[in-house]
Order: structure tokens, then sequence, then C-alpha cells
């Protein structure tokens, strides 16, 4: 399934109580959504950034942080602090970065980076989900659960139709969808074996 059929399954499936104009504009309040509750591997990227002074522009498709680290041999992740936190404890220092702080769409490094630093940063992310359109017709989340989008989008269509006994349905198996994508991400991310935890210390 793409964005085509997609549409044209969700048109059939209402007939004439939904037009291709109208699934249309609703899609994107669908993706809203999805990318508010999804958490799936398939959705994090790392990008590696040489930061300007002491901070570096998040990617563009940057929904969410998960890990910051320094780009060395060593790769030690980097300890999230509030601005306020970081300001306190490593005030003007400068130094080998041990931590960040977000503000809007930058990473601000503590302490601040000398001058002379040539030291980068990888940035693992989680990514927006790509928008469908008709020019992007596909990404991964439709590649392989394609019956989110369209249940999803169904759902979204409750405010064109009317006396549809097929609502109910049709939300029990986009929230049924959703539980069975958070399950494969769960297996996906952590497999079969226990977790075990590590003592860490902050380099």
């Amino acid at each position: 399934m793409d964005f085509n059929s997609l549409i044209a399954q969700v048109v059939d499936t209402l007939g004439s109580q939904i037009t291709t104009a109208q699934a249309t504009a609703l899609l994107p309040f669908v993706e809203a959504r999805l990318n508010r509750i999804i958490d799936h591997p398939s959705r994090e990227l790392e990008a590696r950034a040489v930061p300007v002074s002491d901070a570096t522009t998040l990617p563009t498709d940057c929904w969410r942080v998960r890990d910051v680290a320094r780009d060395d041999t060593a790769d030690v992740s980097l300890r999230q602090m509030t601005p306020d936190a970081a300001r306190t404890l490593y005030g003007l220092d400068n130094g080998q970065y041990v931590a960040y702080s977000i503000q809007g769409n930058s990473l601000k490094l503590w302490p601040i980076p000398t001058a002379s630093s040539t030291d980068g940063v990888i940035i693992r992310y989680q990514q927006t989900i790509p928008a469908l359109t008709s020019s992007a017709t596909t990404n991964w989340l439709i590649a392989s659960y394609p019956d989110i989008y369209y249940y999803g989008l169904l759902v979204q269509s409750e405010a064109y139709i009317t006396n549809d006994e097929r609502v109910g349905m049709w939300k029990a198996a986009f929230d049924e969808a959703l539980s069975e994508l958070a399950l494969d991400a769960k297996r996906r991310r952590y497999g079969a074996s226990p977790l075990v935890a590590y003592p860490y210390s902050y380099a």
C-alpha cells in the first residue's frame, strides 16, 4: 500500500460519504497523532555534527532526541541537563564537553568547547514520520503496517460520516494495530535476552 492506494481504499470503503480531496486533507491529522504515540526503532536515526562554538542545530526531521555522544573512539554518551542546571554547574568553563541541554532546535554543550576544538557529536534521535503525499507516496510505516494508516484514516473520517455502525469496529482495529506495533517495537529494541544493568559514570 502507498499514498494513492490508501486514499483509494478509504474512499472505496466509505463510498459517497467522503471524497478523495477530503480523505487527503484528513491524512495530516492522522500523521500528527501517529507521531505523538508511535515509539519504534524504525524511527531512530543518527546524525553527526561539529558544533559551532557551544551549540549545534538539531536535524530538521528530529522529533525527539534519544541520546547524544561525543564523536570519538570512546563514543561517550553525554548527560542531558536543563539549561539552568548546566549553567549553574559549568558556567563559562571551557573543556571537553560532558553534558548537553536542548534549547529550541539546538543542542548546547557543556562545558563550552574551546575555540580550537574540532570534536563532533553523534545525535541519536527519533525521526518525524515522513509525511505521505502525492509525490512522496511511501514511508517505512505504511510499507510495514498499512493497517495503521487505513484504520486511522477511517477513524479520522468520522467527521464526514453519519450513522455508520462500522466506526466502533474501526476504532477497535486501529487501537489493536497500535498495540501490536508497540509490542513489535519492544521485541525489536530489546530482543529476547533480559536487560542487564551496568554501573555507569560520566567522563
